[in-house]
């Protein structure tokens, strides 16, 4: 069983005896009834330590739990902040529990999901403790919750951290509140403050702790700045006195502003503000690294990302400069302000809420901003996305890099070269507007095409953001509009032999063939993509997934323009081109490159319906190619395999193989698996794809079900073909009620398959009609 706990806190915290006793006391003092839910309320102002108590009765309780018990003692964690960290707290909770999850955010399905929950917690044969954390009055969600005495969710604990004491029923035999906002024992604050300075406490020490009125995150703040100038200066022997005296001068400062925001104690912001300035003065790594968190996401930020940018940025003259990147990403991740850990298998900087407060109150100037985002820029542009590290790497940085973009619109510090490159990096923008209206984001092309106009740019940057404009105009089934800028960059790339030109000049015929078959010009595409293809050989040595990827272009382009003579010739240029591909590399690069193979070879098994010699081989080959790229993805990315939509098509793909072959248990287990992480990603779009096929292609568990169906699409003249046409007519009805929203482009793409699909089904049907009904 593995159990969820509220997150740890960035600085070191001591178990607080006393309080994990009260609780004790309180649910062994209620009224003896196993099968009622004793509910305890820890109320308290922020940076009482709430969330690190919950979490230390959390392991406490667990660690209850003896040998001899049938079940062990089970614990999770939900965020009640709002309905969107609500949602996705019980869906983790539900994914661990191995239950049902549902992608589509709703109050319905939110409400099947704490349905089942309490299903799985009142079934449960061992004991077990919800933690509800941050929970308000004012959330409508609330009625979801386990209530104190009820009898439905069985008999368990519920340990509720809020600020709002209207929360907590008054006289209630079930439900006992504890108040953290008198803050920690004397004794537990004195070992506190001893332990994260290494300073003997006196009686300034206690002093302080009156002042920071006990709480927790308030005395770490200051027992860190007390640590961090007795190291820096020990010949001074700054102590507590000193820091009390600068505390109080520093809260006369905050209180003049603190009406402005004051979710947080003053004492608290004064606190946390005084530790930042002063690690800031220490130290330029973490001045650095505090201005880049500051316009950053609560999320964690790649560790990398931050050390590029302090190396990038460091003064010159400084003889503290750290040398090497590895010596920075050391000082960051020591920093106690900020925890440092691990997400994905990458090394992360995260921060409290208040602490990131402080952040913001520095203030930076328009030319540092654009320093960030040429740092980010950067680091993006290191990231080859063909190791594990990369990969997950760009899943991180994404959240993060729309903060930037968003920051510098609202800032009007949108004017810059470092602006238009990083809105515009690596298929970014469509995600910082995948919320937008397709209006929306015409006009923020629009925005960024006047920009660049402006700006004293390199010939290769403008070329650059012309191709980028154009592709993301494709994109947004613009097709004038791409083919306009996509004509302009390839006019700039005519003539230039530099490789930098010639990476451009690739990129750019690709999506130029794109547009053309876009817009019924067929032979144009062929001819432009051709050109494309013997330009990637020559620019992409290591990058053999990139020229197969136009091969499997090449193909869709006869394929669903019924040019089916065509595919046979595409199919050997593409086998021979892998053959001449460097063996035995396994990078995500390789695994790509197969993928692309298998749909090549797809494609050359429509052309070979009729050839049965050829359909078996062209099977055979698909399969074993896909299975060999299944298998690469999870040797390269191992146990983070799940975050990348690729490896959970090609789990679909191979299913669907295995259906070919009569696996069908086999098949649906690669689909389930596949599903799962899409849930676990949050993809919505490949969840309704895949879904699409687990329904369609291996739905029908019983004879009868899969009689009724054929049945029913022959009723709607589908004879072959059918389960693929209505696999696109979900997708397309998804696209329609807005559950899923791909781009203009993909949903063009869907809609040609389907018809592609229809006239290829009444070719079929036409051929055995006039086999049966007209041959004499």
């Amino acid at each position: 069983m593995v159990n969820v706990y509220p997150e740890k806190p960035f600085h070191f915290s001591r178990t607080r005896r006393t309080e994990l006793n009260k609780i004790e006391s309180f649910i062994s003092s209620m009224p003896d009834d196993e099968n009622v839910v004793r509910t305890v309320y820890l109320t308290g102002q922020p940076g009482s330590g709430k969330t690190e108590l919950a979490r230390q009765y959390g392991e406490q309780f667990e660690n209850a739990s003896s040998a001899s018990d049938t079940s062990k003692h089970l614990v999770i964690t939900l965020n009640a902040n709002s309905e969107d960290s609500l949602m996705k707290s019980v869906k983790e909770a539900a994914r661990k529990l191995r239950l049902p999850v549902c992608m589509e955010l709703t109050n319905k399905n939110l409400e099947e999901l704490m349905e089942n929950l309490r299903d799985y917690f009142r079934d449960y044969s061992g004991a077990w403790l919800l933690i509800i954390d941050d929970m308000f009055g004012k959330n409508d969600f609330n009625k979801l919750f386990p209530r104190p005495g009820v009898k439905d969710w069985g008999g368990g604990q519920v340990l509720v951290t809020t600020q709002d004491n209207n929360l907590v029923p008054a006289g209630h035999l079930f439900a006992k509140p504890i108040s953290l906002n008198e803050g920690m024992t004397k004794e537990d604050a004195l070992a506190l403050l001893k332990e994260i300075s290494d300073v003997e406490v006196d009686d300034f020490a206690e002093e302080i702790i009156k002042e920071l009125q006990s709480l927790p995150l308030a005395l770490a703040c200051c027992a860190t700045y007390v640590g961090e100038t007795r190291q820096d200066r020990a010949s001074t022997q700054f102590g507590w006195k000193e820091f009390l005296n600068l505390y109080r001068e520093n809260a006369k400062l905050e209180s003049r502003s603190f009406f402005n925001n004051n979710v947080y104690p003053l004492s608290m912001k004064a606190a946390t503000a005084m530790a930042v300035k002063r690690m800031a003065e220490t130290s330029d790594v973490l001045r650095l690294t505090f201005s880049f968190l500051s316009y950053c996401e609560l999320l964690p930020v790649p560790l990398i990302v931050l050390a590029h940018h302090v190396m990038e940025n460091l003064p010159v003259q400084n003889d503290k400069r750290p040398t090497t990147k590895e010596e920075i990403k050391n000082e960051i991740s020591r920093c106690t302000l900020l925890v440092h850990g691990r997400l994905q298998n990458v090394e992360t900087i995260q921060c409290h809420q208040v602490i990131h407060n402080a952040f913001e109150s520095a203030g930076n100037e328009k030319p540092e901003f654009v320093k960030m985002m040429k740092s980010l820029n950067e680091s993006l542009d290191f990231m080859v996305n063909t190791h594990k590290e990369d990969v997950l790497f760009k899943v991180l940085v994404r959240p993060h890099l729309k903060s930037f973009v968003d920051h510098a619109n609202d800032m009007s510090w949108n004017d810059t070269a470092e602006f238009l490159l990083i809105s515009m990096k690596d298929g970014q923008f469509l995600f910082s507007t995948s919320n937008m209206p397709d209006e929306s984001a015409v006009r923020s092309l629009e925005l960024l095409y006047k920009i660049s106009l402006e700006l004293d740019l390199s010939d290769e940057s403008r070329c650059d953001i012309l191709a980028n404009l154009g592709f993301y105009y494709l994109e947004l089934g613009r097709d004038e509009d791409a083919l306009n800028f996509l004509c302009k960059a390839y006019f700039m790339t005519e003539g230039k032999s530099e490789k930098e030109w010639l990476l451009l000049k690739c990129r750019v015929s690709c999506n130029l063939a794109r547009t053309y078959f876009s817009m019924d010009s067929l032979d144009l595409a062929v001819e432009m993509m051709k050109r494309s293809i013997d330009l990637a050989k020559d620019v992409y040595i290591k990058e053999e997934d990139k020229v197969m990827n136009r091969f499997c272009w090449l193909a869709h382009f006869y394929c669903f323009s019924m040019r089916f003579w065509k595919l046979g010739a595409v199919v050997e240029e593409a086998a021979e081109f892998f053959s001449s591909c460097a063996p035995d590399i396994e990078s995500v690069s390789r695994a790509r490159c197969l993928n692309y193979l298998s749909g090549v070879y797809v494609f050359g098994i429509i052309e070979s319906t009729f050839k049965p010699w050829k359909y078996r081989k062209y099977m055979n080959l698909a399969e074993n190619i896909l299975n060999k790229s299944v298998k690469i993805y999870e040797e390269v990315l191992e146990a983070d395999v799940f975050p990348s939509p690729e490896y959970c098509f090609l789990l679909a793909w191979c299913a669907i193989f295995k259906l070919e072959a009569e696996k069908p248990i086999e098949a649906r287990t690669q689909l389930d698996k596949a599903l799962e992480y899409c849930l676990r990603n949050g993809d919505r779009s490949s969840y309704s794809w895949i879904a699409a096929f687990k329904k369609h292609l291996c739905g029908n568990s019983s004879w009868w079900q899969s009689l009724f169906y054929r049945i029913l699409n022959l009723t709607k003249g589908r004879v072959t073909f059918a389960e693929h046409i209505n696999i696109c007519d979900d997708i397309l009805r998804h696209c329609n009620t807005g559950l899923i929203s791909p781009s203009r482009q993909m949903i063009n793409g869907i809609k040609r398959g389907r018809d592609f699909f229809i006239w290829y089904n009444y070719a079929i049907f036409s051929l055995i009609f006039y086999y049966f009904f007209c041959l004499p």
